[in-house]
């Protein structure tokens, strides 16, 4: 026999029994494995385990959040608008609407959670979760000057708060 056709006979052999090899040892690989005994505590406080052949974490059950929300309403003035009182009183030194924005945070944080621009009248709507909270318009100025307000907001209840600005007149 020829020693060329030999070696390529035992070149061949060799491979094949490699590839064979390569083969069964992947799939047992993939069907045999044990995964570990690790849990993972999901967000509603169950736990899930590893599976599948790359033992990934099951994955946890759908949990759905229900926000229980109130409402808070107000309105901001600013005065004085004249800078001497009569007797009796002028209408038109009365407080005013003022347009500002209004943000509100929760007490205790400087996070705002929230920031709008009242309307010409004054007034500011929010739709908030259940909590105590800080309100504060601000100009970005020195004045006019806003009262900060704190307010709790109930599940499904709407509260009212209205802040007062000065205006810095003398």
């Amino acid at each position: 026999m020829n020693t060329k056709a030999l070696y390529m006979f035992l070149g061949f052999l060799i491979i094949t029994v490699l590839v064979i090899f390569g083969i069964l040892r992947f799939s047992k690989d993939n069907q045999g494995r044990a995964c570990t005994a690790e849990a993972k505590m999901c967000p509603d406080g169950s736990y899930v385990g590893r599976t599948g052949p790359l033992c990934e974490f099951t994955q946890c059950p759908e949990v759905k959040i229900i926000e229980e929300t109130g409402m808070l309403g107000g309105q901001v003035t600013i005065s004085p608008i004249c800078p001497v009182e009569r007797i009796p009183p002028d209408p038109n030194c009365a407080p005013k609407p003022f347009v500002t924005d209004v943000s509100v945070s929760i007490q205790g944080s400087n996070k705002i959670n929230k920031s709008i621009k009242t309307t010409t009248q004054g007034d500011f709507t929010f739709e908030l979760p259940v909590g105590t909270y800080l309100i504060r318009a601000e100009s970005g100025k020195v004045f006019p000057r806003c009262e900060d307000k704190t307010i709790l907001i109930v599940r499904g209840q709407s509260a009212v708060v209205d802040i007062s600005c000065d205006s810095g007149i003398r």
